[in-house]
């Protein structure tokens, strides 16, 4: 007996010695890993820390009760709007327990919502929305990588607060959001228009060089030697020295710039600069430009030699992808190669866009919130919708029209996502129960939000005379009452079956006609059939019909919605150019090359249109058709006849140009006023 039990004894003590090994062994890996993932609570005060945290670390165990009383005293002087004194209680909780969901999204809420609308200029108001995108995306969801609900805050953001009409800034915001996404990914290829299979591959060509780039530069120099070691000629000695190298450390000796953001801003801005469209022709630039550049950047020469140089053609094609990057994994905590993937699974995102964003951050809240044990189901009911809703507004304003050094933003429908809508809300209705609508409810959210969607989608295509679309979905609604309709009421579905298509979008288009994007409908679908009517028809009666309805929708439009505020000189509702020339422009140019139309027959086009229209266009053709590398110049003058009296016209638009560079930069405070 005692010698089986000391053959226990010694089993025992063996396993609790092999245990005690793999306890220390493991521990220092766990240790290192939560260490790199930032799951580990503070220990030490650092400077500037409020006395909040150096109290709860000297109480040990007790910290948890501790920081359930700041959480209470943060939500009470959150009630009394003292939200700068609950902004530093919520920093001392999120010191002292990272892995409080609650509190990162309490802190993002005060910082983009409450006290960017308590600040009077639009340049102020967008610093501290953008703090709070930068709390949840660079601090909040690292910490807590698999939380639904920080996700969910993020997407809201830039869906509601930015891409919505709630802010009276939100136009800034806008622009702001198209600034920041050129100069971290480029302007992208043109999408609009085209098939979405095309469209779809042309958005992952555009990101797949990102995806693709090395992840440290050494990587790069060791990739490009090996490239030209392999496409050394036979006989021709290997290259051992990088030209990569050599760019960096010029960019950095002679440019004075590092390997980040800053670079990418200023390589943009030189490109857009010399490629503005309006400055064709132009002997100097406008003083504004030329002294300031984009936002108030100088400009840089040394960096403009360098980008000119054919030398470091290669090097530059080698080096922005791996810049921009690092960009995107360290300062906006995303993954190429997943954007890349969302783009195949749902569309052409235009990451310019606040609602791709939006789209992103939702969909991989729930991907990553699957992983845990258990989910709260309104947790992703709620993130869902979010996504659902962004899509919505793809559909409206998913076509974008920027110019980086102007600010000039316009958004057009993306008629393409209807489609992605419809298949996602079928899908998700499926696979997720929680969405699928009880019938015997009387109003049922998701099927409100696709019939809404889809009466919009039948006045667009109406307006922009494509009426077998229209018909098609006018036709998608009636076979689906039962499903999408929030009535039984007999005679609603007769009114639907009933109605023609032309009675259909009259009554649509009186119930719906103050709502912003439905206005763009009808100002872009006049302006479309107008041309149409005179460029294929020559039908000048209906030429003139069409134009002079969208002038007068137009000016009525902003009219109703002139709603200007005094923290944004812009109208709040602003869902088109406030320059109908200009948007007459833009509209005139989409035709040109609307389903992919290749040059020529962009030329027939331009050729037939009336001379005031082919100079407000003509410099714009010009540089889209080089900069895309479709002519050659001198095959671009032989098929583009540059229009009479163009020097004038130039000057007209630089002076436009000038003066609202100098109007915004007046109201952000950024240049005295004269």
């Amino acid at each position: 007996m005692r010698s089986r039990d000391r053959v226990i004894q010694l089993a025992a003590l063996t396993a609790l010695i092999v245990c005690m090994v793999s306890s220390t062994v493991l521990s220092r890996s766990l240790t290192a890993e939560a260490g790199r993932a930032q799951l580990v609570y503070t220990d030490t005060v650092q400077e500037g820390d409020p006395p909040e945290v150096a109290l709860g670390i000297a109480m040990g165990a007790f910290r948890g009760l501790f920081v359930n009383y700041l959480w209470i005293r943060a939500n009470k002087l959150k009630q009394d709007g003292k939200f700068y004194e609950a902004i530093q209680l919520s920093e001392a909780i999120t010191r002292l327990q990272p892995r409080f969901p609650r509190v990162w999204g309490f802190h993002a809420w005060n910082l983009a919502y409450n006290i960017s609308v308590a600040c009077h200029t639009v340049d102020e108001r967008w610093n501290w929305v953008n703090a709070g995108i930068h709390l949840l995306q660079n601090e909040a969801i690292p910490r807590n990588p698999n939380d639904v609900i920080l996700h969910k805050e993020l997407a809201w953001i830039y869906f509601h607060k930015i891409q919505g009409f709630a802010d009276d800034a939100n136009r800034y915001y806008k622009r702001k959001i198209a600034e920041e996404w050129t100069i971290v990914l480029g302007t992208p290829p043109m999408t609009d228009e085209v098939d979405r299979d095309e469209a779809v591959a042309r958005m992952v060509e555009f990101l797949q060089p990102v995806a693709d780039a090395p992840n440290t530069l050494d990587e790069v120099y060791r990739r490009e030697i090996a490239d030209a070691a392999g496409n050394a000629k036979p006989g021709e000695s290997a290259p051992t020295e990088s030209v990569v190298k050599a760019l960096v450390e010029r960019i950095e000796k002679e440019a004075g710039l590092k390997l980040d953001q800053d670079l990418l801003r200023q390589v943009e801005v030189e490109k857009a600069l010399s490629g503005a469209w309006y400055m064709h022709g132009a002997a100097t630039m406008p003083k504004s430009i030329t002294a300031t550049g984009l936002a108030g950047s100088t400009r840089n020469p040394q960096l403009k030699a360098l980008m000119d140089d054919d030398r470091y053609k290669d090097a530059w094609e080698r080096l922005l992808p791996f810049v921009r990057k690092r960009v995107l994994v360290d300062d906006y905590n995303m993954e190429p190669a997943r954007m890349i993937r969302y783009t195949k699974q749902y569309g052409p995102f235009d990451w310019r866009h606040a609602c791709s964003h939006s789209v992103y951050w939702s969909v991989r809240g729930i991907e990553e919130g699957y992983d845990r044990i258990a989910i709260d189901t309104y947790k992703t009911l709620n993130t869902d919708r979010v996504t659902l809703h962004s899509m919505q507004e793809l559909f409206r304003t998913g076509s974008i029209q920027y110019d980086l050094v102007t600010g000039e933003y316009m958004a057009f429908s993306s008629l393409g996502w209807l489609d992605t809508y419809r298949q996602v809300l079928e899908e998700n209705i499926r696979g997720r129960h929680y969405l699928a609508d009880d019938p015997d409810r009387a109003y049922r959210t998701t099927s409100a939000g696709l019939e809404n969607l889809i009466r919009d989608a039948i006045v667009a295509y109406y307006r922009r005379g494509d009426i077998a679309s229209a018909v098609k979905w006018k036709q998608y609604l009636e076979d689906g009452v039962g499903t999408w309709l929030n009535s039984n009421d007999d005679a609603k579905i007769n009114e639907l079956r009933d109605l023609s298509i032309d009675e259909f979008y009259e009554k649509q288009l009186r119930d719906r006609a103050s709502i912003p994007q439905v206005a763009e409908f009808e100002v872009e679908g006049s302006l479309m059939q107008a041309f149409r009517a005179l460029l294929l028809r020559n039908d000048i009666e209906r030429f003139n019909k069409e134009f002079r309805y969208a002038a007068a929708v137009h000016k009525l439009y902003f009219e109703k919605q002139n709603s200007q505020t005094f923290i944004d000189q812009n109208t709040r509702m602003e869902a088109m150019p406030r320059n109908f020339n200009e948007m007459v422009a833009v509209v005139f140019f989409k035709l040109m090359f609307e389903r992919d139309a290749g040059p020529y027959n962009a030329a027939a086009i331009f050729q037939r249109a009336p001379l005031l229209i082919q100079q407000w266009t003509y410099d714009r053709v010009r540089y889209f058709t080089l900069s895309q590398g479709m002519l050659t110049p001198e095959e671009f003058d032989q098929l583009f006849p540059e229009p009479a009296n163009m020097e004038s016209m130039r000057e007209t638009i630089r002076a436009e140009v000038e003066a609202e560079l100098k109007r915004r930069q007046m109201l952000q405070g950024t240049i005295e006023q004269q």
